[in-house]
């Protein structure tokens, strides 16, 4: 027991040799050998973690990605029910025979305001050719003679007056009358409603 003590007092911190060790030898040897045997097999160990570790990752985003899909074809399927519904109840909806009335109404009124905006544009049209017509008639300068009279003043036909006046009996031609001085200043004079001031 002495001796065993010596040896643990003169060793404290070491721990005892194992059958291991002795096979490989010194410490010194012992660790060399197994450098190169633990390096080797400490690579190989970290490339089967790597490469495990890889196909965990593809394995998580294969599943990440089934997830999705079937998530995307689930809410694709709802829309489906859901749009296949609302066709079923304006189905439904279209059969009653007051919606029937009030879509034949409708369709009616749309047939209605179409043909009155083209009576309106047919008729605006028309407006615009009779104004176009009554301007260039306007435009168009008056031809009637016009009489002068002695205080300066200036008369002529009113563009409703006929053709012929009686005066005295006899008929005369207003492009006569307003050729005969006489004639004239009796006219205007006498106030007649068949001749008009030009201002």
């Amino acid at each position: 027991m002495a001796n065993k003590n010596k040896a643990a007092k003169a060793a404290p911190n070491t721990p005892p040799e194992t059958e291991a060790d002795k096979a490989v030898g010194t410490p010194a040897e012992a660790t060399s050998a197994g450098t190169t045997a633990d390096v080797e097999e400490a690579a190989k160990i970290a490339e089967i973690k790597k490469a495990e570790e890889a196909e965990a990752l593809k394995k998580e985003e294969a599943a990440k990605l089934a997830e999705v899909k079937k998530a995307e074809e689930a809410e694709a399927l709802k829309k489906e029910e859901a749009a296949k519904k609302a066709k079923e109840a304006e189905e439904k909806r279209l059969e009653n025979p007051t919606v029937q009335r009030h879509l034949e109404a409708k369709k009616k009124r749309v047939e209605a305001a179409k043909k009155a905006a083209k009576d309106a544009s047919v008729k605006s049209a028309k407006a615009e050719q009779s104004v176009g017509k009554s301007e260039s008639k306007k435009k168009a300068k008056d031809t009637r003679k016009i009489f002068k009279d002695d205080r300066g003043l200036k008369f002529r036909f009113k563009k409703t007056a006929p053709e012929s006046l009686n005066i005295d009996g006899k008929s005369h031609k207003t492009a006569d009358i307003i050729e005969n001085e006489e004639i004239m200043l009796e006219l205007v004079y006498g106030n007649s409603n068949q001749i008009e001031q030009i201002h």
